[in-house]
């Protein structure tokens, strides 16, 4: 993780929900797509996918493209720790 003096602009009321929605998904499901996140956090997949960005320059979140069998990849995000 960065130096936790420069995460001020990263983590904000609506990050920190999209974070903790991941936790709570990836713990519960050993693995979490943006798609999952979004559901759990109770917002659209763009918003989220935004937010999982800026936490993952901030070194938050971790992410693996994989193939789902879609023209589309998704995104897996896991949490560090």
């Amino acid at each position: 993780m960065r130096d936790p003096r420069t995460l001020d602009g990263y983590v904000t009321p609506a990050r920190t929900k999209v974070l903790l929605a991941l936790i709570a998904v990836h713990n519960r499901d050993g693995r979490a797509t943006v798609r999952s996140v979004a559901a759990e956090a109770g917002r659209n997949v763009s918003t989220t996918f935004f937010h999982l960005r800026h936490l993952k320059a901030a070194g938050l979140v971790e992410s693996t493209a994989i193939s789902a069998g879609t023209l589309r990849p998704l995104v897996e995000v896991v949490a560090h720790g």
